[in-house]
Protein backbone atom coordinates (compact mmCIF):
# COMPACT_ATOMS: atom_id res chain seq x y z
CA UNK A 1 0.00 0.00 0.00
CA UNK A 2 1.11 3.69 -0.64
CA UNK A 3 0.04 6.70 0.96
CA UNK A 4 -2.00 9.23 -0.86
CA UNK A 5 0.19 11.82 -2.21
CA UNK A 6 0.25 15.72 -0.89
CA UNK A 7 -0.86 16.86 -4.72
CA UNK A 8 -3.85 14.79 -4.26
CA UNK A 9 -4.29 15.70 -0.42
CA UNK A 10 -4.08 19.45 -0.81
CA UNK A 11 -6.79 19.27 -3.68
CA UNK A 12 -9.36 16.76 -1.96
CA UNK A 13 -8.63 16.22 1.70
CA UNK A 14 -7.89 19.75 2.49
CA UNK A 15 -10.01 20.95 -0.21
CA UNK A 16 -13.20 19.19 1.35
CA UNK A 17 -12.18 20.64 4.96
CA UNK A 18 -12.51 24.21 3.50
CA UNK A 19 -16.20 23.04 1.62
CA UNK A 20 -17.04 22.05 4.73
CA UNK A 21 -16.19 25.11 7.01
CA UNK A 22 -17.31 27.59 4.79
CA UNK A 23 -20.67 25.09 4.46
CA UNK A 24 -20.99 26.39 8.29
CA UNK A 25 -20.12 29.87 7.54
CA UNK A 26 -22.80 30.55 5.07
CA UNK A 27 -25.32 29.28 3.18
CA UNK A 28 -24.08 28.04 -0.03
CA UNK A 29 -25.89 28.12 -3.62
CA UNK A 30 -26.76 25.03 -5.27
CA UNK A 31 -24.03 25.15 -7.77
CA UNK A 32 -20.93 26.12 -5.00
CA UNK A 33 -22.19 22.92 -3.27
CA UNK A 34 -22.71 20.74 -5.95
CA UNK A 35 -18.95 21.31 -7.26
CA UNK A 36 -17.65 21.37 -3.87
CA UNK A 37 -19.23 17.91 -3.66
CA UNK A 38 -17.16 16.68 -6.75
CA UNK A 39 -14.21 15.87 -4.77
CA UNK A 40 -16.45 13.17 -2.70
CA UNK A 41 -17.76 11.43 -5.61
CA UNK A 42 -14.88 9.51 -7.83
CA UNK A 43 -16.16 6.86 -10.32
CA UNK A 44 -15.59 3.70 -9.32
CA UNK A 45 -14.35 1.47 -12.23
CA UNK A 46 -14.28 -2.54 -11.93
CA UNK A 47 -13.52 -5.39 -14.33
CA UNK A 48 -12.85 -9.40 -14.93
CA UNK A 49 -12.68 -11.94 -17.29
CA UNK A 50 -15.98 -13.73 -18.24
CA UNK A 51 -15.93 -17.16 -19.16
CA UNK A 52 -16.10 -16.60 -22.68
CA UNK A 53 -12.32 -14.64 -22.50
CA UNK A 54 -14.75 -11.52 -22.95
CA UNK A 55 -13.95 -8.44 -20.69
CA UNK A 56 -16.95 -7.24 -18.57
CA UNK A 57 -16.16 -3.51 -17.31
CA UNK A 58 -18.33 -1.49 -15.21
CA UNK A 59 -17.69 2.35 -13.72
CA UNK A 60 -20.32 4.10 -11.19
CA UNK A 61 -20.39 7.13 -9.04
CA UNK A 62 -20.00 6.75 -5.58
CA UNK A 63 -19.50 8.80 -2.57
CA UNK A 64 -15.94 8.04 -0.76
CA UNK A 65 -14.45 8.93 2.30
CA UNK A 66 -11.36 9.33 4.05
CA UNK A 67 -10.26 6.50 7.14
CA UNK A 68 -9.27 6.93 10.61
CA UNK A 69 -6.54 5.06 11.96
CA UNK A 70 -7.79 2.14 13.58
CA UNK A 71 -6.77 3.39 17.28
CA UNK A 72 -8.94 6.49 16.63
CA UNK A 73 -11.83 4.81 15.25
CA UNK A 74 -13.67 4.14 18.09
CA UNK A 75 -13.73 7.29 19.72
CA UNK A 76 -15.13 8.57 16.31
CA UNK A 77 -17.76 5.70 15.94
CA UNK A 78 -19.03 6.60 20.20
CA UNK A 79 -19.75 9.93 19.20
CA UNK A 80 -21.20 9.63 16.15
CA UNK A 81 -23.50 6.47 16.77
CA UNK A 82 -24.65 9.33 19.65
CA UNK A 83 -25.44 11.91 17.20
CA UNK A 84 -27.12 9.32 14.64
CA UNK A 85 -30.81 9.97 13.95
CA UNK A 86 -33.15 8.53 11.65
CA UNK A 87 -34.36 10.27 8.66
CA UNK A 88 -38.11 10.48 10.35
CA UNK A 89 -36.45 12.05 13.29
CA UNK A 90 -34.66 15.01 11.18
CA UNK A 91 -37.17 16.74 9.58
CA UNK A 92 -37.67 17.07 5.90
CA UNK A 93 -35.28 18.15 3.78
CA UNK A 94 -34.90 22.02 3.75
CA UNK A 95 -36.41 22.22 6.98
CA UNK A 96 -35.22 24.05 9.65
CA UNK A 97 -34.51 21.05 12.01
CA UNK A 98 -33.21 19.01 9.02
CA UNK A 99 -31.02 21.73 8.03
CA UNK A 100 -29.67 21.52 12.21
CA UNK A 101 -28.76 17.90 12.19
CA UNK A 102 -27.02 18.57 9.12
CA UNK A 103 -25.15 21.37 10.73
CA UNK A 104 -24.33 19.42 13.42
CA UNK A 105 -22.84 16.50 11.24
CA UNK A 106 -20.48 18.61 9.77
CA UNK A 107 -19.27 20.01 12.57
CA UNK A 108 -18.47 16.25 14.22
CA UNK A 109 -16.87 15.48 10.54
CA UNK A 110 -14.73 18.40 11.37
CA UNK A 111 -14.01 17.06 14.56
CA UNK A 112 -12.79 14.13 13.74
CA UNK A 113 -12.37 13.32 9.98
CA UNK A 114 -11.31 16.88 8.61
CA UNK A 115 -8.44 17.99 10.59
CA UNK A 116 -5.37 20.93 9.86
CA UNK A 117 -3.14 18.47 7.72
CA UNK A 118 -0.47 17.98 10.65
CA UNK A 119 -3.09 16.75 12.79
CA UNK A 120 -4.62 14.60 10.09
CA UNK A 121 -1.63 13.01 9.47
CA UNK A 122 -1.24 11.52 12.68
CA UNK A 123 -4.73 10.29 13.13
CA UNK A 124 -5.68 9.28 9.44
CA UNK A 125 -4.60 6.09 6.88
CA UNK A 126 -4.25 8.19 4.17
CA UNK A 127 -3.36 4.16 2.25
CA UNK A 128 -7.24 3.52 2.47
CA UNK A 129 -10.33 5.33 1.40
CA UNK A 130 -14.19 4.25 2.68
CA UNK A 131 -17.18 3.66 0.79
CA UNK A 132 -20.53 1.22 1.14
CA UNK A 133 -22.85 -0.65 -1.08
CA UNK A 134 -25.85 -0.13 -0.96
CA UNK A 135 -27.80 -1.81 -3.78
CA UNK A 136 -25.35 -4.99 -4.71
CA UNK A 137 -25.16 -7.01 -1.58
CA UNK A 138 -28.95 -8.77 -0.89
CA UNK A 139 -30.07 -7.73 -3.93
CA UNK A 140 -32.76 -5.43 -1.38
CA UNK A 141 -34.11 -4.17 -4.72
CA UNK A 142 -34.11 -6.62 -6.91
CA UNK A 143 -34.94 -4.36 -10.17
CA UNK A 144 -31.73 -2.55 -9.61
CA UNK A 145 -28.51 -3.91 -11.22
CA UNK A 146 -25.60 -4.55 -9.38
CA UNK A 147 -22.50 -4.82 -12.06
CA UNK A 148 -20.37 -3.15 -9.44
CA UNK A 149 -20.79 -5.33 -6.23
CA UNK A 150 -20.77 -8.26 -8.68
CA UNK A 151 -17.61 -7.58 -10.53
CA UNK A 152 -15.91 -6.93 -7.22
CA UNK A 153 -16.58 -10.36 -6.36
CA UNK A 154 -14.36 -11.54 -8.94
CA UNK A 155 -11.67 -9.38 -9.40
CA UNK A 156 -10.63 -7.12 -6.10
CA UNK A 157 -8.08 -4.86 -8.00
CA UNK A 158 -10.39 -1.67 -9.27
CA UNK A 159 -9.71 1.78 -9.54
CA UNK A 160 -10.85 5.10 -8.50
CA UNK A 161 -11.40 8.13 -11.13
CA UNK A 162 -11.51 11.75 -9.41
CA UNK A 163 -12.43 14.79 -11.60
CA UNK A 164 -13.01 18.22 -11.42
CA UNK A 165 -13.66 20.58 -14.28
CA UNK A 166 -11.89 21.89 -15.96
CA UNK A 167 -8.99 19.69 -16.16
CA UNK A 168 -7.97 18.03 -12.61
CA UNK A 169 -8.35 14.20 -12.18
CA UNK A 170 -6.55 11.29 -10.65
CA UNK A 171 -6.33 7.88 -10.59
CA UNK A 172 -5.94 5.72 -7.76
CA UNK A 173 -5.65 2.01 -8.30
CA UNK A 174 -6.99 -0.32 -4.82
CA UNK A 175 -7.40 -3.66 -3.78
CA UNK A 176 -11.13 -3.45 -2.28
CA UNK A 177 -11.44 -5.13 0.94
CA UNK A 178 -15.27 -6.10 1.99
CA UNK A 179 -16.29 -6.15 5.17
CA UNK A 180 -19.86 -7.75 6.54
CA UNK A 181 -19.51 -6.50 10.12
CA UNK A 182 -16.89 -5.61 12.93
CA UNK A 183 -14.87 -2.26 13.44
CA UNK A 184 -14.73 -1.40 9.85
CA UNK A 185 -18.72 -1.76 8.65
CA UNK A 186 -20.02 -0.02 11.81
CA UNK A 187 -17.83 2.72 11.15
CA UNK A 188 -17.82 3.29 7.64
CA UNK A 189 -22.11 3.25 7.81
CA UNK A 190 -21.92 5.49 10.98
CA UNK A 191 -19.60 8.10 8.50
CA UNK A 192 -22.03 7.68 5.38
CA UNK A 193 -25.45 8.00 7.75
CA UNK A 194 -24.24 11.22 9.98
CA UNK A 195 -25.01 13.84 7.22
CA UNK A 196 -28.10 11.96 6.06
CA UNK A 197 -29.66 10.21 8.84
CA UNK A 198 -29.91 6.78 8.72
CA UNK A 199 -31.40 3.09 10.50
CA UNK A 200 -28.82 1.24 11.74
CA UNK A 201 -31.30 -1.99 11.30
CA UNK A 202 -30.10 -1.39 7.39
CA UNK A 203 -27.03 -1.61 7.81
CA UNK A 204 -26.81 -5.87 7.49
CA UNK A 205 -27.64 -4.97 3.43
CA UNK A 206 -24.55 -2.28 3.42
CA UNK A 207 -21.64 -4.13 3.44
CA UNK A 208 -18.34 -1.61 3.62
CA UNK A 209 -15.55 -1.10 1.38
CA UNK A 210 -11.86 -0.31 2.78
CA UNK A 211 -9.69 0.70 -0.61
CA UNK A 212 -6.05 -0.13 0.12
CA UNK A 213 -4.23 2.08 -2.27
CA UNK A 214 -1.63 0.68 -4.51
CA UNK A 215 -0.93 3.33 -6.98
CA UNK A 216 -2.37 7.44 -7.72
CA UNK A 217 -1.71 8.85 -11.22
CA UNK A 218 -2.31 12.10 -12.33
CA UNK A 219 -4.55 12.55 -14.94
CA UNK A 220 -5.11 15.86 -15.34
CA UNK A 221 -4.69 18.13 -18.61
CA UNK A 222 -1.61 19.48 -17.48
CA UNK A 223 2.13 19.01 -18.01
CA UNK A 224 2.61 17.20 -15.23
CA UNK A 225 -0.55 14.99 -15.27
CA UNK A 226 -1.70 12.82 -18.57
CA UNK A 227 -1.60 9.57 -16.65
CA UNK A 228 1.48 10.55 -14.90
CA UNK A 229 2.63 8.24 -11.63
CA UNK A 230 2.81 9.82 -8.62
CA UNK A 231 2.70 7.62 -5.75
Amino acid sequence: MVDLPEKFLLWNYAGRRKHIMENLEKEMSFSEAMIGFLSHTPTLCTAYRKDDGTIFANGKVIGAGYVLKKEHIPEAVAAFKKYLKSPSEIGSRGSREFKEYQRGALELLLKYHYLEMDEARKKLDFTKIQSIELVGYNKTDPELPAHGWESIQKNKDVCLIYYCPPYLSFEIRCSVGIHYEGLYHEYVNLTHDLYHGGNIEEWQNQPAYIFNVTSVHDNSATPQGFGRKIA
